[in-house]
C-alpha cells in the first residue's frame, strides 16, 4: 500500500485518530506543566512577602536567574543546572523536546494524517522524567526541613512521588482509559470528601 493510502488509513481509523489526538494533548499538557514548574521554582524561591502580604519578586531573582537568558524557561534551567539539579545533557534533551513540541503544536494535522509523521514518545518520556528529576532534587535539597530527617536517614529520591508525577499519572490513566477500574479516581475522591 502506498504512503497516500496509509495516510488516509491513519486519519480515518477512529481508534488511531483518537489515540493521536489524546497523545498530542498529553504531550502539550506535560510540556506546559514542565515550563510552569521550572519557571516557578526559582521565582518562588526568590519571592519576598511585603507588608500587605503580597508577594514580590526581588532583585536577586533578576540578578541570579533572569540574567542568564532572555527566556525565563532557559534562564531557570541554567540556574537549576548551576545548583546541580540537572546537567547540560538535560538542557540539550529539553531543546529537542521543545522542537518536537513546537511541531506538535503548530502542525498537529501532520501527526494525525501523515503516515510518515509520528509522535516521538521517547521525547515525551524524557520530558516527564526530567520534570520528576528536577522536582525530586528540589524536594530533597530545598524543601525538606532539616529536623524532618534528624535521625540521619538518607532520603532516597526514588521513594518520592512528586506533585507532577501524581498529576500526570492521573491525566494519563484517565485520558488513556487505564484506570484500575472505571471511575477509580472520581469515586475515590468523592468518597473521601463524604467521609470528612
Amino acid at each position: 500500500m502506498n504512503d497516500t493510502n496509509e495516510s488516509w488509513r491513519k486519519l480515518l481509523t477512529s481508534r488511531t485518530l483518537k489515540s493521536n489526538l489524546i497523545s498530542i494533548s498529553l504531550f502539550l499538557t506535560a510540556f506546559e506543566m514542565f515550563k510552569e514548574r521550572v519557571v516557578g521554582l526559582p521565582k518562588t524561591f526568590f519571592m519576598d512577602i511585603n507588608k500587605s502580604d503580597e508577594y514580590a519578586i526581588n532583585e536577586q531573582y533578576k540578578k541570579d536567574v533572569l540574567s542568564k537568558n532572555n527566556s525565563r524557561v532557559y534562564a531557570s534551567l541554567l540556574w537549576l543546572k548551576e545548583l546541580g539539579a540537572m546537567d547540560q545533557a538535560d538542557i540539550k534533551n529539553f531543546d529537542e523536546i521543545r522542537k518536537h513540541r513546537n511541531e506538535l503544536a503548530h502542525n498537529p494535522l501532520s501527526f494525525i494524517a501523515d503516515a510518515g509523521k509520528n509522535i516521538d514518545f521517547n521525547k515525551f518520556f524524557c520530558l516527564t522524567n526530567l520534570l520528576c528529576k528536577i522536582e525530586k532534587w528540589w524536594l530533597v535539597h530545598c524543601e525538606c526541613l532539616p529536623d524532618m530527617y534528624s535521625h540521619d536517614a538518607e532520603i532516597n529520591p526514588d521513594d518520592i512521588v512528586t506533585p507532577s508525577q501524581w498529576t500526570l499519572k492521573l491525566l494519563f490513566d484517565m485520558a488513556l482509559e487505564n484506570e484500575p477500574k472505571e471511575n477509580f479516581y472520581h469515586d475515590g475522591f468523592f468518597n473521601d470528601i463524604q467521609r470528612s
